[in-house]
């Protein structure tokens, strides 16, 4: 998992943490969508929670679009 969310400087990007662990990681779409990569097994209930997160998230930023500066090297796969 750590070669998805680590640059190979160390720079960790966003991470999805459950239970606290790293599970996976998140990036904001151009169109603002919240998207998740899980890359640890999690519960379903787990995954429902993650999902659930992500759309608050998405809805508490709104219009506001950000990038990360140190992406984790899985955002390619979560922009496609």
């Amino acid at each position: 998992m750590a070669p998805e969310l680590f640059d190979r400087n160390g720079n960790g990007g966003p991470a999805v943490w459950v239970d606290g662990r790293i599970v996976g990681t998140w990036v904001q779409r151009p169109d603002g969508e919240i998207a998740t990569l899980l890359l640890a097994p999690v519960t379903a209930r787990a995954r429902t929670q993650v999902r659930d997160a992500a759309q608050r998230l998405r809805e508490f930023l709104g219009d506001a679009r950000f990038s990360t500066r140190f992406p984790a090297p899985a955002q390619p796969r979560l922009l496609a």
